[in-house]
């Protein structure tokens, strides 16, 4: 129905990104283990069973992000089954919902979610479809569960939650709504690629992915293009430099997918979401520049997109569909590929920055750099708006 319609843009994939350790990740800051409690499931029964929520909230949102987003109850019933299970069993862990593990402000976090969970199941009592808000209701429940469950462990595990997240639930869906676009009605090696929209193929250009509903993927790709660049700067050595470039890379891969999503609120949510990522970054330069790296390939690989009526304009003939959507392969490798290469000149700049450059004189030019590379973010942006804008 259409009210089905209207509110499936609440079932995304469950993202437990609000976390007490985000601060460290999203600012480019390494988490320092040295000072955690012991990681060993034989030292600290915590920790072991913290990996284990981590592995069944990781197997939910693969589910969920292959299985049209986890909307209808026959799908998420199984993922709140397993939610369900995982608390039980955390709740017999002597000392996982502790103070020592749950400091002040999560608990605040987590009355905050019981208050929400609270006011959808009470909002039954006046909806006009009392049945779907009782599904609302238990899916608002879940979601809030599944962030309870692993706000202990993320002070184990934080890194490999965000990584999970990223490349079991976020990605696939992204790289199949690409394939969507470049085989509209093509087999791979392993699947078959269809249309997953509300209409037609030859009426609709939108890639709605795994999930069937393109605000909904457009969403989850902000998400993933958002996590993907803020997990570039926790990577500190000169060692490390080949992942921020593949992570860079990553958020590419997010954002051109998120364009042929063509949801405006995607790109609001991909605006709001930058807008705080900036403001817990540390280094701001560094931040922008990332962002810079990961989103000005991604408008190139756009703006030779926009050329191809077949990818983004209907009604067009099946075989122009198919010809530009392999057409596309080539701007879309060589978005990556930039983005890769720009990331490691990059990375190498930050480092011999630090290196090299007298501390006084540092601030001066991170000033500079942050001004410079603001300039480009803003250009880009506003490309970006008039981009969707020209596309309806």
């Amino acid at each position: 129905s259409d009210l089905e319609r209207e509110e499936r843009h609440r079932a995304f994939v469950l993202l437990p990104t609000l976390f007490a350790r985000s601060r460290e990740w999203s600012s480019g800051e390494e988490v320092d283990l040295k000072n955690l409690r012991p990681r060993s499931a034989v030292e600290n029964p915590i920790a072991a069973y913290g990996l284990l929520a981590v592995a069944v909230v990781a197997s939910v949102q693969i589910f969920f992000s292959l299985r049209g987003g986890g909307y209808f109850i026959e799908q998420w019933s199984w993922g709140a089954s397993a939610i369900a299970a995982a608390l039980v069993g955390a709740a017999l862990i002597r000392g996982y919902f502790s103070t020592a593990s749950l400091g002040r402000w999560q608990w605040a976090l987590v009355g905050a979610l019981v208050a929400l969970v609270v006011i959808v199941t009470a909002s039954i009592s006046w909806s006009i479809a009392p049945v779907l808000s009782f599904q609302e209701a238990s899916r608002t429940a879940m979601y809030a569960g599944t962030f309870v469950l692993l706000l202990p462990a993320v002070a184990y595990w934080g890194s490999l939650v965000v990584d999970l997240t990223l490349f079991g639930a976020l990605l696939p869906p992204a790289i199949y709504g690409l394939l969507q676009k470049i085989l509209p009605t093509g087999e791979t090696f392993a699947f078959s690629v269809y249309y997953t929209g509300f209409n037609s193929l030859q009426t609709d250009p939108k890639a709605s992915s795994t999930v069937g509903y393109h605000p909904a993927f457009g969403m989850m790709c902000a998400m993933g293009a958002l996590l993907a660049i803020s997990r570039v700067g926790a990577f500190r050595s000169l060692r490390s430099i080949p992942l921020r470039a593949l992570y860079s890379a990553t958020g590419t891969v997010f954002l051109v997918a998120l364009y042929f999503s063509f949801s405006r609120g995607a790109v609001l949510s991909l605006a709001a979401g930058a807008v705080v990522f900036l403001v817990l970054s540390k280094h701001r330069f560094e931040a922008l520049g990332n962002a810079a790296v990961s989103g000005l390939p991604a408008l190139w690989v756009v703006s030779q997109a926009r050329e191809l009526s077949g990818l983004v304009s209907r009604p067009v003939s099946l075989q122009v569909m198919k010809s530009d959507g392999l057409a596309l392969v080539e701007p879309l490798l060589k978005g990556l590929l930039l983005a890769f290469a720009a990331q490691l000149l990059f990375s190498l700049l930050v480092f011999a920055v630090k290196q090299f450059v007298p501390e006084g004189v540092r601030s001066g030019v991170r000033l500079v750099a942050t001004v410079i590379t603001a300039c480009a973010v803003v250009v880009a942006l506003s490309y970006a708006a008039a981009t969707f804008q020209k596309a309806g």
